[in-house]
């Protein structure tokens, strides 16, 4: 039994190892690492990871950590330093991992975490401009959604008996305003995401064009 529980040990930090060694191994001689962006790529991984009840937002705080807003998450990050960071070892500690009761971060998003993480932890966004011109909801809309909503809304439990996987499951709540008024904090609606921030501006703002078109199933 001892044995076994030896090679156990062995496999699960042979696996882990791997992935940290090919995030730190892999030189690049001519292609630098593409920049990772706050707001696009790492706090929609948190907030729908992290913040739910009972976890790391403003009101449970759980160990002390609030993940709803950037500053709240870099009290949990070593700018430069992501070995030495609470918010990547607790991703890939082999016990204990982080979300609990939850599925493991896939290898690709640790990496971004860490990638994020080496390249300064900048509160960052890649949406030098936010384009509205061509939103639809097809390849605008659910890209949103799945980004910030599914973690809650999707599948057989869905939070609030909410599901927002499809266009004929958005549209009554985009009728009865519960979709803005959700997204954008207004007063009489109930704050989403759960115990986060607000979703990108970028992200509201092509939300908004969308219905101010009529909300098209486009």
């Amino acid at each position: 039994m001892k044995s076994f529980k030896i090679r156990h040990l062995l496999a699960v930090a042979t696996v882990l190892g791997a992935t940290v060694f090919s995030f730190q191994g892999c030189t690049k001689e001519h292609i630098p690492d593409p920049t990772v962006y706050f707001e696009e790529d790492v706090f929609p991984l948190i907030v729908t990871n992290c913040t739910k009840s009972g976890c790391h937002n403003a009101v449970d705080r759980e160990q002390g950590y609030d993940f709803t807003t950037y500053n709240g998450i870099m009290t949990a990050v070593k700018a430069g330093d992501y070995k030495g960071s609470p918010l990547y070892t607790s991703l890939v500690t082999p016990f204990g991992y982080m979300p609990q009761d939850g599925d493991r971060f896939s290898d690709e998003n640790v990496a971004l975490i860490a990638l994020w993480i080496e390249q300064g932890a900048a509160n960052n966004s890649g949406n030098s401009g936010c384009n509205t011109d061509s939103v639809t909801y097809n390849k605008t809309v659910v890209g949103i959604f799945q980004g910030w909503c599914y973690a809650c809304h999707s599948g057989n439990n869905p939070v609030g008996v909410i599901r927002l996987e499809t266009y004929s499951q958005v549209k009554p709540y985009v009728d009865n305003g519960q979709i803005l008024g959700t997204i954008r904090h207004d007063s009489g609606f109930l704050a989403m995401p759960d115990g986060g921030g607000k979703i990108p501006s970028c992200d509201i703002k092509q939300i908004e064009k969308w219905i101010s078109n009529g909300a098209p199933d486009n």
